[in-house]
C-alpha cells in the first residue's frame, strides 16, 4: 500500500511558520504515531547522500539546479526516505510555503512521485486586504528585500498583482487530491491543519504559535534601522547594539514611517484592481463549498506609531542593555 504524502504549500503569509515549528515540536510524537514531518526541504530524514538543498533553506540551492537535476534528486530523496522508514510510518509531511508559487520547480518531480505516494496537496488562501499589508510588514520593512531606499507602501506595491487561481490550478492538475481553503473564517491556522490531516492525535499535539507579527513600535523600529542601508537587510540584522552595525555613518534619509504604511484608501484601490482574480477565487471557493472572501468590509490594521511609543522601545531596550552589562561586570568581578 502506498504511503500517505502531505504537501503543505502556503501561500506565504497564512500561518505556515505556526504549522512548521508546531510539526517539528512534536516530531517524536508523531513518529511514535505513525506520522513522518520531513520539513521544509526533506531536512528532517536523513539521507545517504544529502543533496546540497536538504537542509531548512535550501530551497534556493534547490531552484538553481538545472531542472532536470532537481527532479532527480528530489525523486530519489523521497524513494530513499521511504525505503527507509518503517511500516508503521504511514503518512508523511512535507511543508514548504515557497512550493505554492513556485510549483513548476517541482512539477516534474511531482508527477513522478505520484506513482509512489498517495498524494494531498493542502494550502490556505489569505484575503488580498489584509495579506498585501501582512506582505508589505514582512518583505517591504522587517526584512528589507530590495536595494535602494527605504520604499512605501504605494511604491513598493506598484507592479504587484494578487495572483492565486494559476497556482491553484496548476496544483490540481498535478495532484487528483487537492484542497485550499480559505484563511480568513479560520481562528487558528495550525490547530486546522492539525484537525483536518491528523484528526487521531490532533489532541495530544501542542500548537506552537509562530513568526508573529512584531507590535507597531517594533516594525517601526526595523523601518528607522533597515533605512541606514542601500542593499536587502534580513531581520536578523538588527542587533542589540546598534552602534556597531555603522549607525553612526551618514546613511540615506529616513521618510516618516507613518507615511510608509498603507491607507485604507491604498488597500482600495490594490482590490480593485485585482478584482477579477478574487472573483476567480470566490468562484473556486464556491464551487468547494468554502465561505468566499467578504470584501465588502475591508480587514485594514493600523500600525501608526507615536513617538511616544518608540521612544518607550527604545528606552526598554537601553535598560535591558544596561542590565546585561551590570550582570556582565558582576561576573567579571566575581572572577
Amino acid at each position: 500500500m502506498k504511503r500517505k504524502l502531505i504537501i503543505h504549500v502556503g501561500m506565504g503569509k497564512a500561518g505556515s511558520s505556526s504549522i512548521q515549528h508546531t510539526l517539528r515540536a512534536s516530531g517524536p510524537l508523531l513518529q511514535a504515531r505513525g506520522v513522518k514531518y520531513l520539513g521544509l526541504m526533506l531536512e528532517r530524514q536523513p539521507l545517504e547522500k544529502s543533496p546540497v538543498w536538504h537542509k531548512s533553506d535550501g530551497w534556493t540551492q534547490f531552484t538553481s539546479l538545472p531542472e532536470p537535476q532537481a527532479t532527480a534528486q528530489l525523486v530519489a530523496a523521497l524513494q530513499e526516505i521511504d525505503q527507509a522508514l518503517p511500516d508503521s510510518v504511514h503518512t508523511l509531511i512535507w511543508s514548504n510555503e515557497a512550493l505554492f508559487n513556485e510549483v513548476e520547480q517541482v512539477a516534474a518531480a511531482i508527477e513522478q512521485l505520484n506513482l509512489l505516494f498517495d498524494i494531498t496537496v493542502v494550502g490556505y488562501i489569505r484575503s488580498p486586504d489584509s495579506w498585501i499589508h501582512s506582505a508589505y510588514l514582512q518583505w517591504g520593512i522587517k526584512h528589507k528585500s530590495y536595494k535602494g531606499s527605504l520604499k512605501s507602501f504605494p511604491e513598493w506595491v506598484k507592479n504587484k498583482k494578487f495572483v492565486v487561481t494559476p497556482f491553484i490550478n496548476r496544483w490540481k492538475q498535478l495532484v487528483e487530491s487537492v484542497v485550499f481553503f480559505n484563511f480568513e473564517p479560520i481562528k487558528d491556522v495550525c490547530e486546522h491543519f492539525i484537525t483536518e490531516y491528523l484528526p487521531a492525535i490532533a489532541s495530544d499535539v501542542k500548537v506552537v504559535v509562530s513568526n508573529e507579527t512584531p507590535s507597531s513600535a517594533a516594525i517601526a523600529l526595523f523601518a528607522y534601522y533597515n533605512s541606514l542601508f542601500e542593499e536587502e537587510v534580513l531581520p536578523n540584522r538588527l542587533m542589540p547594539l546598534l552602534s556597531e552595525s555603522g549607525v553612526a555613518k551618514s546613511r540615506q534619509v529616513m521618510p516618516e514611517f507613518n507615511g510608509l504604511l498603507p491607507g485604507k484608501e491604498d488597500i482600495s484601490h490594490f482590490i480593485a484592481d485585482n478584482r477579477p482574480e478574487i472573483d476567480q477565487i470566490n468562484h473556486f471557493f464556491e464551487m468547494e463549498k468554502q465561505p468566499p472572501f467578504d470584501m465588502n468590509q475591508l480587514k485594514f490594521k493600523d500600525n501608526n506609531v507615536s513617538q511616544q511609543d518608540i521612544n518607550r522601545a527604545l528606552l526598554q531596550l537601553v535598560v535591558h542593555l544596561s542590565d546585561e552589562v551590570e550582570r556582565l561586570k558582576q561576573v567579571i568581578k566575581s572572577q
